[in-house]
């Protein structure tokens, strides 16, 4: 049994991963912040394993100190598609000084640490070199340099994920496919932007599975692996036309009437495989189960 400390546990990717850990047997350790929904927590975390972080580089040492992990899986992190002035402050220290703060407390105790983290496809919004679409991106770049440094120096052994799209029953983000859902339910037109443009779907128990295999995938200490989770690719039209039949109901699609920002993705990047990872849920399958489910309830 090993002993895991999972930021961002009450995220929806988090709450998934956490529930596999604990159904695998592990000994899982989360950390929370003050004002945290306590329902999106897995009840069989013991309160002694819910370990308070308030944004002082001494909560975590503390939570460190205690979890003494030998696995982190960081999610933790802070998206906005576009930040004013007033929320720079919150995107570094959700996306940098936290992740730094984790670090420095890991380096500290001085253990062997697998570090497993989630980066996102628009990193690479150009390829050729990366470059990365927004700011939220940007500071995730960021930090893969600085999960880099702690590599190098502190002898982590370090594995990336980059992320695409996820959905599953139970998403409270506003997600393409919950978006969908909701107008197939409601029947109001839904403003959507290209038909052309290329979506990534992967469902959320594949995606959290892949965080496992993360944690026992090969690699040395000192070194630093990233991988690519990558479900079934679509454009947007296409979706669309899957969405209709896995509820049995047309959507309006008013195309065009949601505006894509200047800088955009159209077709996400392609990077390298997870070994020993591959979907287990096909697209078609997960939304006949997301529409049987929400028509039961």
């Amino acid at each position: 049994m090993a002993k895991l400390l999972v930021t961002g546990g009450a995220g929806f990717i988090g709450s998934v991963l956490v529930r596999q850990l604990i159904d695998r047997g592990d000994e899982v350790h989360i950390t929370v912040r003050p004002g945290t929904n306590p329902d999106r927590l897995d009840t069989r975390v013991p309160k002694a394993h819910r370990h308070l972080i308030d944004g002082t580089t001494d909560s975590v040492f503390s939570a460190v100190d205690a979890a003494r992990p030998e696995y982190v899986y960081h999610l933790a992190s802070l998206y906005l598609r576009s930040a004013d002035v007033s929320q720079v402050t919150p995107l570094l220290e959700a996306n940098i000084n936290f992740g730094v703060q984790l670090c420095e407390a890991l380096a500290k105790r001085g253990a062997p640490v697998r570090f497993v983290t989630f980066g996102t496809y628009s990193q690479f919004y150009r390829t050729d070199p990366p470059r990365p679409l927004d700011l939220y991106s940007a500071l995730k770049t960021a930090f893969a340099e600085v999960l880099a440094y702690y590599a190098d120096a502190h002898a982590f052994d370090v594995v990336t994920l980059t992320i695409y799209d996820s959905y599953g029953l139970g998403d409270w983000r506003t997600k393409i496919v919950k978006v969908l859902a909701e107008a197939t339910r409601s029947g109001n037109p839904v403003p959507l932007s290209d038909p052309g443009i290329e979506i990534d779907l992967t469902h959320i128990e594949d995606v959290a599975r892949a965080a496992l295999i993360a944690g026992d995938v090969a690699v040395s200490p000192g070194d630093v692996a990233a991988y690519a989770v990558s479900g079934e690719r679509m454009t947007l039209r296409e979706l669309v036309h899957m969405v209709e039949q896995a509820s049995g109901r047309s959507l309006d699609a008013r195309w065009g009437s949601y505006e894509l920002p200047e800088r955009r993705i159209m077709q996400p990047v392609t990077g390298k495989a997870l070994p020993g990872w591959r979907p287990r849920v096909p697209l078609a399958d997960g939304l006949a189960s997301y529409f049987r489910s929400a028509s039961e309830t």
